[in-house]
């Protein structure tokens, strides 16, 4: 006979049809995820590859299943991966890993979970963010080496959490340990020039006031407490409601582009005053020059004009004794040509003057001499020039200014007495002519010939001249010339 054992197994076949289901809800997880999975057994062979992880590996998911991973890949033992499969099996814990693959050129980062039977590994291929983290870090390099290069910083205050950052070439500039310096206001305030701090702390508070950007130049101490130029410019970022978020800038070292302005103006300065003194020898060569013309006409009015008049007056005398009838009619012109002649040799003294070996006291002397005969003029001179004066060029200078101003004095002053001064002052001659004469409106007197010709002449040898006058009070004349002698 035949003997039947029935045995349910519904429930089994559920548990199975169950469980495949399950299986192939986490296969249709595993494929559409955007890592990368694989899994392993025991041995490190693959028992399972995504079609992400083919992708990322560039090999057949379906060939890989039963092979060594280590057989596959034989340039990633000992590698970072390497050891965090074995760390991850060896202890059952979970480990997170980050790995260079250079044949597949591949940035992967691990994440490993261990079981009995072997490992679950999800790959994330980070090698776009391993790149721009490279680029991030080389843009940073190239701007500390442009700030470097350039001596410009960057800093911002983060005006919610109050937060101040300095660039690394602010720390530098400022000669400061970024490990051991906070940046604040009150540390920078700090490097600031004790005489720009002021306007420095004005300039923060009008910023702060208004939210607005703004600007400055100031002086700080830099590295080795050297004194330093810098400039500073900021701008104010806003959130939507217009409120100040942020406050960022930057600070430059301008002290290269400073002292090149200074070192351009001192250089200037003295190509003006090189300038200035070629024409100061110009003028004097041209004085000189007026002076030996001076000195010729003088001589030629004297040898020679006068000399034409006196043989006139003794040709004239001579006719008058053979015709005595005619000696009342040359009478008159005789008179006229000894005044004549006596203007001339008037004139051709004050013309002619000693070119060397010159006695200025003595000169001065004699010309106010014959000045006391011909007017009424009561004259006080002083010399008190305590030292010798060895340049004929100087004293022939300061006599022309004296017989100018006199001659000034005499047209336009109307003066009863003068005072003249000739002293010494340090490295300085004073001359000074002080009269009691009607003077004039220092605002209205537009300057004549005479006073140009004397300011040519006190210039000339580096000299200045002060005019002091009113109406009614007379006027005072104040020149200092630097002693060359000396």
């Amino acid at each position: 006979g035949i003997s039947v054992f029935f045995k349910d197994i519904t429930e089994r076949r559920k548990a199975e049809i169950k469980a495949r289901e399950s299986e192939e809800k986490y296969q249709v997880l595993i494929e559409r995820i955007t890592d990368a999975f694989v899994a392993f057994d025991e041995h490190f062979c693959y028992t399972y590859v995504n079609k992400q992880a083919g992708e990322l590996i560039h090999m057949d998911p379906e060939k890989l299943i039963g092979r060594n991973v280590w057989e596959v890949f034989p340039d990633a033992v000992n590698s970072a991966t390497y050891v965090s499969f074995l760390q991850a099996m060896r202890n059952q814990t979970y480990v997170c890993s980050t790995d260079y693959y250079e044949p597949l050129d591949l940035w992967q980062e691990n994440h490993i979970y261990p079981s009995n039977n072997g490992i679950s590994v999800f790959i994330r291929d980070i090698t776009e963010r391993k790149r721009s983290e490279q680029q991030l870090r080389n843009s940073e390099s190239r701007l500390r080496e442009a700030q470097a290069v350039a001596h410009i910083s960057n800093w911002e205050i983060d005006l919610v959490k109050r937060v101040h950052r300095w660039s690394e070439e602010l720390y530098r500039m400022c000669g400061l340990n970024e490990a051991t310096s906070i940046a604040s206001t009150e540390l920078f305030l700090r490097l600031v020039h004790p005489e720009d701090r002021e306007v420095v702390e004005q300039k923060m508070r009008e910023a702060f006031a208004d939210n607005t950007s703004s600007s400055m130049y100031f002086r700080f101490t830099g590295g080795n407490q050297q004194l330093r130029y810098g400039y500073a410019e900021w701008k104010f970022q806003f959130d939507e409601h217009m409120k100040p978020v942020r406050l960022y800038g930057i600070m430059q070292d301008i002290t290269e582009r400073k002292q090149a302005e200074l070192d351009l103006k001192e250089m200037e300065e003295r190509l003006l005053e090189q300038k200035i003194q070629e024409q100061k020898k110009i003028a004097r060569a041209i004085i000189t020059g007026q002076e030996k013309e001076r000195n010729y006409i003088g001589r030629e009015l004297h040898d020679s004009v006068c000399q034409i008049l006196v043989g006139a007056k003794l040709h004239m005398g001579t006719t008058a004794i053979k015709a005595s009838a005619m000696g009342h009619l040359i009478k008159y012109p005789i008179e006229l040509i000894d005044t004549a002649v006596e203007e001339i040799r008037a004139l051709s003294h004050q013309l002619v003057t000693p070119v060397k070996n010159i006695d200025l006291e003595e000169l001065v002397r004699e010309l106010l001499y014959n000045l006391g005969r011909s007017t009424e003029l009561d004259i006080h001179f002083e010399y008190a020039l305590t030292e010798h004066l060895k340049d004929d060029d100087l004293k022939l200078n300061i006599y022309r200014l004296v017989q100018e101003l006199i001659s000034n004095m005499l047209k336009h002053a109307a003066a009863t007495h003068v005072d003249i001064i000739l002293k010494q002052l340090f490295n300085m001659i004073s001359i000074q002519v002080a009269d009691n004469g009607k003077g004039f409106d220092m605002q209205n007197k537009t300057g004549g010939i005479g006073i140009s010709n004397m300011i040519n002449r006190v210039q000339s040898f580096n000299g200045n001249i002060q005019i002091t006058s009113s109406p009614g009070t007379g006027c005072t004349v104040n020149i200092l010339i630097p002693n060359s002698s000396m």
